[in-house]
């Protein structure tokens, strides 16, 4: 065999090499891919419409990953990064957030039902036609966020930062936003029927067209409250702190408007 020949077959058996290595390593990150495991680096992995139910990712990192359509339903994701992830049209529902990483995060249509957010960072999050019903998300940040068309059916977010959140619109019936932070927020033809607002801090807040029927404001902070053409029935004001003049002749001497 000649110089030349010897010289090209070993080019070959490299080529063959190189590519069965770099195959090889495409697999691994595929099955790594597909293997639900916690402390985990899922950045260059895809969930588009993968289901993963009962899987545990708990602190994991999903920074910027696209996650649309995933179903992943009684999962773990405590302590995980999710950061600028798209997560449009997926499902969550009976799944754990405990201090996740969710700021900026695409949530078009998400569904969180019955899932635990305990100190989750939801700041600056897109949550259009969002599902938090019965919810748990005390001490949450939600700050920045848009959630026009919210739908939070009795769910809990006691001591949670909301303020200058967009809620156009939303349907918040019955849920408990006590001791909460909630200046400048956008709450027109909000549906806040039962909802407990006591403690909270609502300066500069605007519920023009709310329903506000059996809503509680109990020793809240009402400076500067836009109530333009809000509906109050039974509404609590007992103890309320800055009422706006134009809603004073609606409450009786019990702190109850109607």
């Amino acid at each position: 065999m000649t110089i030349r020949s010897l010289y090209f077959a070993d080019l070959v058996l490299c080529a063959v090499g190189a590519w069965s290595f770099a195959a090889y390593a495409q697999t691994q990150a595929q099955n790594a891919c597909d293997t639900p495991r916690p402390h985990t680096d899922y950045t260059a992995c895809d969930f588009f419409g993968k289901t993963f139910d009962g899987a545990d990712f708990t602190k994991s990192d999903f920074s910027g990953v696209n996650m649309m359509n995933f179903k992943c339903r009684r999962c773990m994701f405590d302590g995980a990064v999710m950061h600028k992830s798209d997560m449009k049209w997926s499902d969550f529902s009976q799944s754990s957030f405990v201090e996740a990483d969710m700021r900026e995060a695409d949530l078009f249509h998400t569904r969180f039902d019955y899932s635990t957010m305990t100190g989750a960072d939801l700041s600056r999050s897109f949550q259009f036609g969002t599902d938090l019903n019965y919810v748990k998300a005390d001490k949450a940040i939600f700050a920045g966020a848009f959630m026009k068309d919210i739908i939070m059916e009795e769910a809990s977010f006691r001591h949670s930062d909301f303020s200058g959140v967009n809620m156009l619109g939303g349907f918040i019936f019955g849920s408990d936003f006590s001791w909460s932070n909630l200046r400048h927020m956008e709450m027109t033809a909000a549906s806040a029927e039962e909802v407990n607002f006591s403690g909270s801090d609502l300066s500069g807040t605007v519920l023009r067209g709310a329903r506000l029927i059996e809503t509680e404001f109990v020793g809240a902070n009402l400076q500067d409250v836009d109530f333009g053409n809000a509906l109050f029935e039974a509404t609590d004001f007992r103890d309320a702190h800055n009422i706006p003049h134009s809603i004073q002749h609606k409450i009786d001497q019990m702190g109850f408007a109607n």
